[in-house]
Protein backbone atom coordinates (compact mmCIF):
# COMPACT_ATOMS: atom_id res chain seq x y z
CA UNK A 1 0.00 0.00 0.00
CA UNK A 2 2.89 2.31 0.93
CA UNK A 3 4.76 1.34 -2.53
CA UNK A 4 1.26 2.70 -4.80
CA UNK A 5 1.37 5.48 -2.27
CA UNK A 6 4.48 6.38 -3.26
CA UNK A 7 4.35 5.57 -6.96
CA UNK A 8 0.79 7.39 -7.53
CA UNK A 9 2.08 10.50 -7.95
CA UNK A 10 4.93 9.97 -10.88
CA UNK A 11 2.09 7.70 -12.37
CA UNK A 12 -0.40 10.80 -12.34
CA UNK A 13 2.12 13.15 -14.07
CA UNK A 14 2.70 11.08 -17.08
CA UNK A 15 -0.68 10.05 -17.48
CA UNK A 16 -1.86 13.32 -17.42
CA UNK A 17 0.80 14.50 -20.20
CA UNK A 18 -0.33 11.53 -22.16
CA UNK A 19 -4.12 13.30 -21.90
CA UNK A 20 -2.60 16.93 -22.17
CA UNK A 21 -1.51 15.76 -25.38
CA UNK A 22 -4.77 14.40 -26.48
CA UNK A 23 -6.20 17.98 -26.02
CA UNK A 24 -4.02 19.50 -27.91
CA UNK A 25 -1.85 22.55 -26.80
CA UNK A 26 -2.42 24.57 -30.00
CA UNK A 27 0.19 26.95 -31.86
CA UNK A 28 -0.28 30.59 -32.57
CA UNK A 29 0.08 32.35 -35.37
CA UNK A 30 -0.42 36.01 -33.99
CA UNK A 31 -4.01 35.70 -31.75
CA UNK A 32 -5.28 32.81 -33.89
CA UNK A 33 -4.97 29.46 -32.73
CA UNK A 34 -3.73 26.63 -35.14
CA UNK A 35 -2.96 23.03 -34.77
CA UNK A 36 -0.64 20.63 -37.05
CA UNK A 37 -2.72 18.70 -39.40
CA UNK A 38 -3.01 16.07 -42.21
CA UNK A 39 -6.14 16.51 -44.30
CA UNK A 40 -7.21 12.95 -46.43
CA UNK A 41 -9.07 14.66 -49.15
CA UNK A 42 -12.04 13.06 -51.10
CA UNK A 43 -10.04 12.80 -54.26
CA UNK A 44 -7.53 10.24 -52.69
CA UNK A 45 -4.91 12.70 -51.86
CA UNK A 46 -3.84 14.39 -48.56
CA UNK A 47 -1.86 17.81 -47.44
CA UNK A 48 0.10 18.62 -44.32
CA UNK A 49 0.27 22.34 -42.31
CA UNK A 50 -1.81 23.95 -40.20
CA UNK A 51 -5.64 23.89 -39.80
CA UNK A 52 -7.10 26.78 -37.62
CA UNK A 53 -8.65 25.72 -34.61
CA UNK A 54 -12.60 25.21 -35.17
CA UNK A 55 -13.81 23.50 -32.32
CA UNK A 56 -14.80 24.96 -28.97
CA UNK A 57 -15.86 22.41 -26.44
CA UNK A 58 -17.50 24.89 -23.59
CA UNK A 59 -21.20 25.46 -22.95
CA UNK A 60 -22.85 27.87 -25.27
CA UNK A 61 -26.27 27.79 -25.33
CA UNK A 62 -28.79 26.14 -22.33
CA UNK A 63 -32.27 27.98 -22.03
CA UNK A 64 -35.04 26.17 -20.44
CA UNK A 65 -33.32 22.76 -19.81
CA UNK A 66 -33.12 22.30 -23.47
CA UNK A 67 -29.78 22.46 -25.30
CA UNK A 68 -29.58 23.75 -28.82
CA UNK A 69 -27.99 22.61 -31.62
CA UNK A 70 -24.83 21.88 -29.67
CA UNK A 71 -22.92 20.85 -32.61
CA UNK A 72 -23.46 24.21 -34.08
CA UNK A 73 -22.72 25.89 -30.71
CA UNK A 74 -18.97 24.05 -30.56
CA UNK A 75 -17.96 24.48 -34.20
CA UNK A 76 -18.53 21.30 -35.38
CA UNK A 77 -21.22 22.53 -38.22
CA UNK A 78 -18.43 24.43 -40.07
CA UNK A 79 -18.67 24.18 -43.77
CA UNK A 80 -15.28 25.93 -44.59
CA UNK A 81 -12.04 25.74 -42.51
CA UNK A 82 -8.88 27.40 -42.90
CA UNK A 83 -5.51 26.06 -44.24
CA UNK A 84 -1.94 26.79 -44.03
CA UNK A 85 1.03 24.52 -45.70
CA UNK A 86 3.24 26.09 -43.99
CA UNK A 87 3.83 28.50 -40.83
CA UNK A 88 4.29 31.77 -43.10
CA UNK A 89 1.71 30.51 -46.04
CA UNK A 90 -1.92 32.24 -46.41
CA UNK A 91 -4.58 31.07 -45.24
CA UNK A 92 -6.56 28.68 -47.45
CA UNK A 93 -10.40 27.59 -47.80
CA UNK A 94 -11.11 23.82 -47.87
CA UNK A 95 -14.67 23.40 -48.21
CA UNK A 96 -16.15 20.22 -46.23
CA UNK A 97 -16.95 18.69 -49.27
CA UNK A 98 -13.48 18.58 -50.49
CA UNK A 99 -12.84 16.53 -46.59
CA UNK A 100 -12.67 13.24 -45.78
CA UNK A 101 -10.59 12.73 -42.94
CA UNK A 102 -8.94 15.00 -40.61
CA UNK A 103 -6.16 14.55 -38.57
CA UNK A 104 -4.44 16.65 -35.78
CA UNK A 105 -0.74 15.78 -35.12
CA UNK A 106 1.41 16.54 -32.26
CA UNK A 107 3.09 19.70 -32.54
CA UNK A 108 6.45 18.20 -34.14
CA UNK A 109 3.72 16.82 -37.39
CA UNK A 110 4.88 13.04 -36.49
CA UNK A 111 2.09 11.16 -34.23
CA UNK A 112 -1.29 11.19 -34.71
CA UNK A 113 -3.53 12.64 -31.74
CA UNK A 114 -6.61 13.17 -32.64
CA UNK A 115 -8.87 11.71 -36.05
CA UNK A 116 -12.28 13.08 -37.24
CA UNK A 117 -14.26 11.56 -39.56
CA UNK A 118 -16.78 13.19 -41.73
CA UNK A 119 -19.91 11.21 -41.44
CA UNK A 120 -23.52 12.15 -42.09
CA UNK A 121 -25.91 11.76 -39.10
CA UNK A 122 -29.53 10.76 -38.42
CA UNK A 123 -31.39 10.18 -35.45
CA UNK A 124 -34.47 9.31 -33.54
CA UNK A 125 -37.34 11.37 -32.61
CA UNK A 126 -39.90 10.77 -30.05
CA UNK A 127 -42.33 8.96 -31.95
CA UNK A 128 -39.05 6.73 -32.38
CA UNK A 129 -39.11 7.36 -36.17
CA UNK A 130 -35.61 7.86 -37.76
CA UNK A 131 -34.87 11.55 -38.80
CA UNK A 132 -32.35 13.03 -41.55
CA UNK A 133 -31.28 16.50 -39.27
CA UNK A 134 -29.48 17.54 -42.39
CA UNK A 135 -26.10 17.25 -40.48
CA UNK A 136 -22.97 16.62 -42.41
CA UNK A 137 -19.40 17.31 -39.91
CA UNK A 138 -16.32 16.51 -38.76
CA UNK A 139 -16.96 14.40 -35.42
CA UNK A 140 -13.52 12.62 -33.23
CA UNK A 141 -13.77 8.81 -33.38
CA UNK A 142 -13.06 7.54 -30.08
CA UNK A 143 -12.87 3.46 -30.90
CA UNK A 144 -12.77 1.97 -34.35
CA UNK A 145 -14.39 -1.31 -34.83
CA UNK A 146 -17.34 -3.03 -36.91
CA UNK A 147 -19.50 -0.28 -34.68
CA UNK A 148 -17.10 2.94 -35.05
CA UNK A 149 -18.27 5.00 -31.60
CA UNK A 150 -17.70 9.10 -32.43
CA UNK A 151 -18.47 11.81 -29.76
CA UNK A 152 -17.72 14.51 -27.43
CA UNK A 153 -17.72 15.65 -24.31
CA UNK A 154 -19.70 19.36 -23.89
CA UNK A 155 -18.23 21.27 -20.91
CA UNK A 156 -19.23 24.56 -19.33
CA UNK A 157 -15.68 25.48 -18.23
CA UNK A 158 -12.30 25.65 -20.09
CA UNK A 159 -9.01 23.81 -18.89
CA UNK A 160 -7.56 27.31 -17.54
CA UNK A 161 -11.31 27.77 -15.85
CA UNK A 162 -12.12 25.70 -12.86
CA UNK A 163 -11.74 21.66 -13.46
CA UNK A 164 -14.35 20.02 -14.79
CA UNK A 165 -17.66 21.23 -14.99
CA UNK A 166 -18.57 18.40 -18.09
CA UNK A 167 -22.48 18.31 -18.78
CA UNK A 168 -22.74 15.66 -21.05
CA UNK A 169 -21.64 13.41 -23.69
CA UNK A 170 -22.94 13.40 -27.11
CA UNK A 171 -22.44 9.87 -28.94
CA UNK A 172 -22.60 8.93 -32.38
CA UNK A 173 -22.06 4.95 -33.62
CA UNK A 174 -21.75 4.16 -37.41
CA UNK A 175 -21.25 0.93 -38.89
CA UNK A 176 -18.22 1.21 -40.76
CA UNK A 177 -19.31 0.55 -44.44
CA UNK A 178 -22.94 2.52 -43.33
CA UNK A 179 -23.52 5.95 -45.19
CA UNK A 180 -25.13 7.26 -41.94
CA UNK A 181 -23.83 7.44 -38.02
CA UNK A 182 -26.71 7.74 -35.85
CA UNK A 183 -27.40 9.56 -32.53
CA UNK A 184 -28.14 6.86 -29.54
CA UNK A 185 -28.75 10.09 -27.10
CA UNK A 186 -29.40 13.30 -29.56
CA UNK A 187 -29.54 15.77 -26.41
CA UNK A 188 -30.50 18.69 -28.91
CA UNK A 189 -34.03 17.07 -29.15
CA UNK A 190 -34.40 16.18 -25.10
CA UNK A 191 -36.22 18.10 -22.73
CA UNK A 192 -37.87 17.62 -19.27
CA UNK A 193 -41.25 16.26 -21.54
CA UNK A 194 -39.40 13.55 -23.50
CA UNK A 195 -36.45 12.42 -21.48
CA UNK A 196 -38.53 8.85 -20.26
CA UNK A 197 -38.15 8.27 -23.90
CA UNK A 198 -34.66 8.00 -24.12
CA UNK A 199 -34.35 4.53 -23.66
CA UNK A 200 -36.24 3.47 -26.46
CA UNK A 201 -34.34 5.52 -28.64
CA UNK A 202 -31.68 4.25 -27.67
CA UNK A 203 -32.97 0.67 -28.72
CA UNK A 204 -34.00 1.77 -31.85
CA UNK A 205 -30.41 3.95 -32.98
CA UNK A 206 -28.50 0.58 -31.81
CA UNK A 207 -31.23 -1.04 -34.06
CA UNK A 208 -30.59 0.75 -36.93
CA UNK A 209 -26.97 1.06 -36.82
CA UNK A 210 -26.92 -3.11 -36.39
CA UNK A 211 -29.73 -3.97 -39.48
CA UNK A 212 -26.00 -5.52 -40.87
CA UNK A 213 -26.28 -8.16 -38.68
CA UNK A 214 -29.06 -10.22 -37.56
CA UNK A 215 -26.88 -12.11 -34.97
CA UNK A 216 -26.40 -8.96 -33.21
CA UNK A 217 -29.58 -7.79 -33.25
CA UNK A 218 -31.29 -10.81 -31.98
CA UNK A 219 -28.01 -10.94 -29.22
CA UNK A 220 -29.00 -7.59 -27.80
CA UNK A 221 -33.03 -8.30 -28.25
CA UNK A 222 -32.58 -11.02 -25.56
CA UNK A 223 -30.12 -9.23 -23.57
CA UNK A 224 -30.21 -5.99 -23.96
CA UNK A 225 -28.27 -5.21 -20.39
CA UNK A 226 -25.29 -4.99 -23.36
CA UNK A 227 -26.18 -1.68 -23.19
CA UNK A 228 -27.95 -0.61 -20.26
CA UNK A 229 -26.50 -2.96 -17.59
CA UNK A 230 -27.78 -3.55 -14.75
CA UNK A 231 -28.32 -1.13 -11.35
CA UNK A 232 -26.27 -2.95 -9.26
CA UNK A 233 -23.54 -2.11 -11.96
CA UNK A 234 -24.41 1.18 -12.99
CA UNK A 235 -23.85 2.37 -9.05
CA UNK A 236 -20.66 0.51 -8.88
CA UNK A 237 -19.41 1.86 -12.57
CA UNK A 238 -20.48 5.74 -10.96
CA UNK A 239 -19.32 5.30 -7.32
CA UNK A 240 -15.67 4.39 -8.90
CA UNK A 241 -15.90 7.60 -11.56
CA UNK A 242 -17.05 9.27 -8.64
CA UNK A 243 -13.52 8.51 -6.51
CA UNK A 244 -11.38 8.78 -9.28
CA UNK A 245 -13.25 12.34 -9.75
CA UNK A 246 -12.65 13.09 -5.72
CA UNK A 247 -8.76 11.74 -5.89
CA UNK A 248 -7.81 14.05 -8.87
CA UNK A 249 -9.21 17.31 -7.61
CA UNK A 250 -7.33 16.50 -4.10
CA UNK A 251 -4.32 15.42 -5.39
CA UNK A 252 -3.48 17.30 -8.41
CA UNK A 253 -3.61 21.50 -8.38
CA UNK A 254 -2.60 22.53 -11.80
CA UNK A 255 -5.33 23.98 -13.43
CA UNK A 256 -4.99 22.24 -17.09
CA UNK A 257 -3.91 18.86 -16.16
CA UNK A 258 -6.69 18.16 -13.54
CA UNK A 259 -9.39 19.65 -16.64
CA UNK A 260 -7.44 16.96 -19.14
CA UNK A 261 -7.36 14.24 -16.12
CA UNK A 262 -10.89 14.89 -15.27
CA UNK A 263 -11.70 14.71 -19.11
CA UNK A 264 -10.05 11.15 -19.56
CA UNK A 265 -12.22 9.82 -16.73
CA UNK A 266 -15.51 11.70 -17.80
CA UNK A 267 -14.44 9.84 -21.53
CA UNK A 268 -13.61 6.73 -20.10
CA UNK A 269 -17.34 6.53 -17.83
CA UNK A 270 -19.37 7.52 -20.23
CA UNK A 271 -17.65 5.21 -23.36
CA UNK A 272 -18.18 2.28 -21.64
CA UNK A 273 -20.73 0.97 -22.40
CA UNK A 274 -21.13 1.77 -26.24
CA UNK A 275 -17.21 -0.04 -26.18
CA UNK A 276 -18.87 -3.22 -24.40
CA UNK A 277 -21.74 -2.59 -27.55
CA UNK A 278 -18.90 -2.63 -30.00
CA UNK A 279 -16.92 -5.53 -28.29
CA UNK A 280 -19.68 -7.92 -28.82
CA UNK A 281 -20.46 -6.66 -32.64
CA UNK A 282 -17.05 -7.25 -33.17
CA UNK A 283 -17.73 -10.85 -31.96
CA UNK A 284 -20.95 -11.77 -33.62
CA UNK A 285 -21.05 -9.66 -37.12
CA UNK A 286 -18.84 -10.13 -40.58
Amino acid sequence: MNYLKKIFPLFLFLFSLSVEAQLGEGIYFGKERYERAEIKLENGTSRTGYIKDFTNYERKAMMNGEFYSIERNIGLLTNEFYFRDTENASDEKISIDDIKTLIILDKEGGEEVRRMDKLKVKTINSAYKVVDPKKTMLLPLQSDGKVQIYGFLYSRSSPSASAGGFLAFMPYLKERNAEYAYIPVDINRMNLLNFWRSKKKYIKAIQEVSKKCPKFQAYFKNDPSLFFGTNKEARRLFKERRKKHKKVRKEIENKKMKYALLHKIELEYNLKPYIKLQQKYNELCD
